[in-house]
């Protein structure tokens, strides 16, 4: 966690930075070995990433706004995951007021392997957009935006390596 701490969830982190945190991860996943997971529900914030993805996040949030926070909201019971992303109005913005942004969530299915009970399997079923506040007004009475196909498309997986109920490394 020192490790991460200065590097802004990842976005500031130079190569040499980045090779130091995979050690530290290698290390704590050999240290903390788990032969499955425990229960990952939950509301989740990002403390770390190496994934390109995830890192372009901060560049594509253009020029009037910034990506403010990344987690995830995790439901075992109804094995489900929304990727959450909020993005907030850059300070210089004329009429712009504290806390102005919009939410976005990647809606996914999740399964977890039997075999390993570390691997989790992803399936993209959806997109939701909220305003949260424009202008210093409130929004969070307003419905999400939300787009969800008759077909659940695979999205991926990751391997749960490390959990202790207050961070998850994957």
């Amino acid at each position: 966690l020192q490790a991460i701490s200065p590097l802004d969830r990842g976005f500031k982190a130079t190569p040499a930075e980045r090779k130091s945190v995979a050690e530290a991860i290698e290390a704590l996943s050999r240290a903390a070995s788990q032969t499955t997971i425990p229960d990952i529900s939950g509301d989740w914030e990002l403390i770390y990433t190496d994934a390109p993805d995830i890192l372009a996040l901060d560049a594509q949030a253009g020029p009037f706004t910034i990506c403010k926070r990344i987690g995830q909201q995790i439901s075992e019971a109804d094995s489900s995951i929304a990727n959450v992303i909020e993005y907030e109005a850059r300070e210089w913005l004329p009429g712009r007021a504290a806390g102005d942004g919009l939410q976005q969530r990647v809606l996914l299915d999740y399964k977890v392997d039997d075999a390993t009970g570390r691997k989790v399997t992803l399936s993209l079923k959806g997109l939701s957009l909220a305003p949260r506040q424009l202008a210093g007004v409130s929004l969070a009475a307003a419905p999400p935006h939300t787009l969800e196909g008759p077909l659940a498309l695979p999205f991926g997986d990751f391997e749960c390596v490390y959990n202790d109920g207050d961070v998850r490394v994957v």
